[in-house]
């Protein structure tokens, strides 16, 4: 019974210290969440961010939640692989489809704008000859 009772305690240990890496994508960005199987995150752990073609194209530390947030894909392949400063690692990967442009979308962004001004400035001008014309009646 002692040496059964062993086991399990050196068991439970065991897994006291794995690291549990969990992604997901939002909005065109990859959130990254890693946290200990205890529950407590992994705080400035190193992340290591890698295209589809295992090349490194991204790298930082986790932030005190043991998260962190990917803006810049350049892949439709992502691997994420995050480890602790005692050796401990966890790697995941993820598929992204329908990857946007940033660039793409701040050029539809500004062309939007420019044209709520321009609707804006008709708007206004309108109103400014309607003004003037009552005036000369």
């Amino acid at each position: 019974m002692k040496i059964i009772s062993i086991v399990l305690f050196l068991l439970i240990n065991l897994y006291a210290h794995k690291l549990n890496l969990f992604l997901s994508y939002e909005k065109n960005q990859v959130f990254v969440s890693s946290y200990y199987a205890s529950g407590s995150t992994c705080k400035k752990c190193k992340i290591q961010i890698y295209n589809g073609d295992n090349k490194l194209f991204e790298e930082g530390l986790t932030n005190n939640e043991g998260e962190y947030v990917i803006t810049n894909l350049k892949s439709s392949k992502i691997i994420v692989r995050v480890e602790t400063i005692d050796g401990h690692a966890a790697t995941r990967n993820i598929k992204i489809e329908n990857i946007k442009n940033n660039n793409q979308q701040e050029t539809y962004d500004a062309k939007q704008e420019s044209v709520i001004k321009s609707i804006i400035a008709i708007i206004f001008i309108t109103f400014i000859f309607l003004f003037l014309k009552r005036l000369k009646q």
